[in-house]
């Protein structure tokens, strides 16, 4: 994936970062799934990031909803259009809807993510990792006290610039709404706590500078 994450930032594409690895791995995951006749996936998805439910059939990444319509369109489009020139990519789904109808027709595995109907948030399980794994929050993380990868932070920087919101903005503003955190716990944990150099240390490896 270092090669599309390289080319998105060098093509000054709005796509957001997260969208093609996860269109990467759920595409991987139904494959695995079909090849060994799995039903079910257990996926990680949090409270936030879909409607209220136990369990679906297809995936809890929903870029259809208003909020996430300019970026999915520009993750769309750069799919389309920017990996022409790339030959390792010519199979690559260009969309999540492409990988759930591949799927649909290999395997119908159901997807479901405890996170939505435990009776409790991450505060409860971080503290069982802690104690049983010797977990440690990270330093520096987006949302803080997150478990995000490194490269999430270039997609937040690009997000803001792009759209002036995240992701993350949209999810917490459902969990808003649902009272299960509050506006001043969102706002906390939604500030902006890295910088530049930060930025650099990782874009470096995608052969890349912010200026």
């Amino acid at each position: 994936m270092h090669d599309m994450f390289e080319k998105i930032l060098k093509s000054g594409s709005k796509a957001v970062v997260c969208h093609p690895c996860s269109i990467w791995y759920m595409d991987l995951a139904f494959d695995i799934a079909a090849r060994y006749e799995i039903p079910i996936i257990v996926a990680g998805w949090t409270k936030g990031q879909s409607t209220k439910q136990g369990m679906m059939s297809k995936c809890g990444c929903n870029t259809h909803s208003p909020e996430f319509k300019a970026m999915g369109e520009a993750t769309v489009d750069f799919l389309n259009k920017e990996l022409n020139d790339m030959p390792k990519y010519k199979d690559f789904p260009k969309s999540m809807d492409e990988v759930l109808k591949k799927a649909n027709k290999k395997h119908k595995s159901i997807v479901v993510s405890p996170h939505w109907f435990l009776p409790f948030g991450p505060e409860v399980y971080i503290e069982v990792i802690k104690k049983e794994l010797n977990w440690k929050v990270p330093k520096v993380s987006y949302p803080e006290g997150s478990t995000n990868c490194s490269l999430n932070f270039i997609s937040v920087y690009n997000s803001m610039k792009n759209f002036g919101y995240t992701h993350y903005h949209v999810e917490m503003s459902k969990l808003i709404r649902e009272g299960v955190i509050t506006r001043e716990e969102a706002l906390e944990s939604l500030k902006l706590n890295f910088d530049k150099e930060l930025l650099n240390s990782i874009a470096k490896k995608l052969n890349y500078k912010f200026d």
